[in-house]
């Protein structure tokens, strides 16, 4: 008994030395592991603060440095500043995304931290809307009383920035000096704001005043045909002009539609799911509504657009006219007697033809 009390204890005795060195174990993997975590994260977090040092000296907005939060709470800090030190300034952009993508910063050291700047762009309180960019194409329209003739609108305005609750808008007649970010810094353009109260060649684009836009913009009767090219007005409308072959293919409806040009100028109709081959060109429809009856019949009839520029020269009091507006489309094209241009004329024909030999002259 004495020898089997001896052998349990000192079983006993093992158990507990084996149970306390296995916790030991257990214990300094679970330190290592953690201390090893912790290790990971420093290094990723080093790893973040190279990659943000990185973006700064290339000149990109680093995130690691000014999180989204810190970012929204300044903006709301300055536009609080602005309400109370200068009312009549306000913070043209509040959207932190902004911000993260298009805007200037400076970036420089102060004792151990890194200072940055962010220009924020400021406006005053009649500019402070989202302006939209109107580009103007000039459309070719021939003249009613002759093929040879055609006439072009002559400003030389390639867009407008402009807003209808805006009292002031801009034009732009070089392309150079479009905006390319979100934001125009009028300090820095050669574009100056215009006053609506006025009336001028721009606001008469766009608002579609006929009589202004003869007025300020003016129209040229250009001598020869038509130029050769399709011109998109909507999605599923197309203008023709001095377009000789055409075939439209809708493979929804296993159709093919091939005809030869009986105008000089028409609008085309496509339908949803037809492409139309016309000359050299290939145009589809774009438009993502479909009419039900698209898939019943088709109608490939030309519709027509009023030269009202050159019409109301003859017929400036004609009450009719007033029902026609630019997009107006006619299902027929009738011809029209009208007087003959001035241009057309023997004296400006000979005059003309002593330019062009002074112009050779000049050239040899």
């Amino acid at each position: 008994m004495q020898l089997q009390r001896e052998s349990v204890i000192r079983m006993q005795s093992e158990l507990v030395q084996g149970c306390t060195k296995s916790q030991s174990i257990v214990h300094v993997w679970a330190h290592m592991m953690k201390t090893m975590f912790n290790f990971l994260l420093q290094m990723g977090e080093i790893d973040e603060l190279y990659a943000a040092t990185e973006q700064l000296t290339m000149g990109k907005f680093p995130h690691f440095f000014v999180d989204h939060s810190t970012l929204a709470r300044a903006l709301v800090r300055l536009e609080s500043y602005l309400h109370k030190n200068n009312p009549k300034l306000r913070l043209l952009q509040t959207d932190v995304r902004y911000y993260n993508k298009q805007a200037c910063f400076h970036s420089y050291r102060y004792l151990n931290f890194v200072v940055i700047a962010i220009e924020a762009p400021l406006t005053i309180g009649p500019l402070n809307k989202l302006m939209n960019v109107h580009h103007v194409y000039k459309i070719p329209m021939i003249t009613l009383n002759s093929m040879d003739y055609y006439t072009k609108i002559a400003t030389g305005i390639k867009a407008i920035i402009y807003h209808q609750d805006l009292y002031y808008y801009l034009t732009i007649s070089d392309e150079a000096y479009s905006p390319i970010k979100d934001t125009l810094d009028l300090r820095n353009s050669p574009l100056l704001l215009q006053s609506r109260s006025i009336m001028g060649c721009g606001l008469a684009l766009i608002e579609g005043d006929l009589k202004a836009l003869k007025t300020f913009c003016r129209y040229h009767v250009i001598k020869g045909q038509v130029p050769t090219g399709v011109v998109k007005i909507t999605n599923n409308k197309f203008l023709l002009s001095n377009i000789s072959s055409i075939k439209i293919k809708c493979k929804k409806q296993n159709l093919t539609h091939s005809f030869v040009a009986r105008e000089i100028q028409w609008v085309q109709n496509i339908h949803c799911g037809c492409v139309m081959e016309a000359d050299r060109y290939v145009v589809t429809a774009t438009s993502l509504h479909c009419p039900l009856d698209d898939n019943i019949s088709l109608s490939f009839t030309p519709e027509f657009l009023t030269n009202l520029p050159f019409l109301t020269e003859f017929l400036s009091d004609n009450n009719e006219l007033n029902l026609i507006n630019d997009l107006t489309y006619l299902n027929e094209s009738i011809q029209a007697s009208l007087p003959e241009l001035t241009i057309a004329g023997k004296e400006y024909q000979a005059r003309l033809a002593i330019e062009k030999a002074a112009s050779s002259i000049y050239r040899k």
